[in-house]
């Protein structure tokens, strides 16, 4: 993984960044040695997007499938709720 130290980030600012995404597209900001951060291309993140709801899709589909979930219209939705009581 190719990396970038937040002491380089501090220093050198966004040159840093550019020569890494120009190599590999993606990088990690190490903040004392572990990764804090990652940077990657507007279209990797536009992919990691699509497949996140993408996955939640099939995720609730599947809670559906499963009963987990009660397809309902509002209407109905709204029936089955108690009443709220304020004091």
């Amino acid at each position: 993984m190719n990396t970038i130290t937040a002491n380089d980030l501090k220093t050198r600012g966004i040159r840093s960044v550019e020569q890494i995404m120009k190599r590999a597209g993606e990088a990690a900001i190490t903040v004392r040695g572990k990764v804090r951060y990652m940077i990657v291309t507007p279209e990797k993140y536009d992919q990691l997007r699509e497949a996140e709801l993408e996955y939640a899709v099939r995720q609730a589909k599947q809670d559906v499938k499963d009963g987990k979930i009660a397809a309902t219209s509002i209407a109905e939705h709204l029936k089955q709720l108690k009443p709220c009581r304020t004091k």
